[in-house]
């Protein structure tokens, strides 16, 4: 079988629904990078290997812009200088991801702030750490949503689209509210949790029914 990333399903399935309120979307990419050198291939190549990030991502990303330009929508990366990228690395050349992570936000927060101040409805994509509007201690600095909500007193609305396949196996969901909804996955079946006013989770329709039993009670003997 299969599976289809979120960035994938993403493409094909949810941004032409959203294109009609939306003309301009922000990715959480450097589309933008002016800057080619070792600092930014050290930084790539080490968030692949630390994020199990597959080699479909540059073609699922490659992807998404060929939908939004048919869809005439303007793609908006992150614009990130050799400097920004040499400062997320330590003496050893290792990335300090905490570091990474704060930038990202700030350049998801920056990129979106100035698009909305335009007068542009946005439409944002990227991992759902970011886009938290009820970001769990100690989260809260790694949300630019929440922040960006506080500014403009309301107006933003986070989705977060769970790909069954993907999710399944990963340990850390199980901790999640949401994570017994599995349990209702199929084939023929969208489920949609509001985690607050303004915050859902999407589960997206799982390839077959099998998913469903990674978040099914065990029967007791």
């Amino acid at each position: 079988m299969i599976r289809q990333s979120p960035l994938a399903r993403f493409s094909t399935e949810i941004v032409g629904l959203l294109e009609p309120r939306a003309q301009h979307m922000v990715v959480e990419a450097w589309l933008e990078d002016s800057c080619r050198s070792t600092a930014t291939d050290q930084v790539t190549v080490q968030v692949a290997a630390v994020t199990g990030r597959p080699h479909s991502t540059q073609g699922d990303l490659a992807q998404l812009i060929t939908t939004t330009r048919k869809l005439k929508m303007e793609t908006h990366g992150l614009p990130m200088t050799c400097i920004e990228h040499s400062s997320v690395l330590d003496g050893r050349g290792h990335v300090d991801f905490l570091r990474l992570l704060l930038l990202v936000t700030e350049k998801l927060h920056d990129s979106t702030r100035a698009l909305v101040r335009q007068g542009r409805t946005v439409i944002v994509y990227g991992g759902a750490l970011h886009n938290d509007l009820y970001p769990r201690w100690p989260l809260e600095e790694l949300s630019y949503a929440q922040s960006l909500a506080a500014e403009l007193g309301g107006g933003v609305l986070e989705l977060d689209l769970v790909v069954p396949e993907i999710v399944a196996p990963m340990a850390m969901v199980r901790r999640e509210d949401w994570f017994p909804l599995l349990g209702r996955a199929s084939p023929d079946r969208v489920i949609v949790w509001a985690r607050g006013p303004g915050s859902y989770v999407i589960i997206l329709p799982a390839r077959d029914e099998s998913v469903a039993k990674v978040a099914k009670p065990i029967a007791l003997m």
